[in-house]
């Protein structure tokens, strides 16, 4: 499924800061992704990679593999004081 623009898809009923702020949610979160992708290992890397497992059969199997800290909500996004500078940061 193509990724449609949110202004596309919600540009009618939905005000300019909206907008803005489900942009930067979708910036966050794809933040979020990166940052979470960095912390895996050779092998569970290896584990998304494997075209013979379905998607389902990779997250269980991923999930099988995971550290306290990857499993937990360890990763945060805060946003600095200037707007949409956004810094990832590990939660104590």
């Amino acid at each position: 499924m193509p990724e449609q623009d949110l202004t596309e898809k919600f540009g009618d009923i939905l005000t300019e800061e909206q907008l803005a702020i489900l942009d930067q949610n979708k910036a966050n979160s794809q933040e979020l992704r990166e940052a979470f992708k960095a912390t895996l290992s050779e092998e569970q890397l290896a584990v998304l990679e494997n075209t013979e497992l379905n998607r389902r059969e990779q997250r269980e199997a991923l999930r099988a593999t995971l550290s306290d800290e990857q499993r937990g909500s360890s990763w945060t996004v805060t946003e600095k004081s200037s707007g949409n500078n956004v810094k990832l940061s590990e939660r104590p």
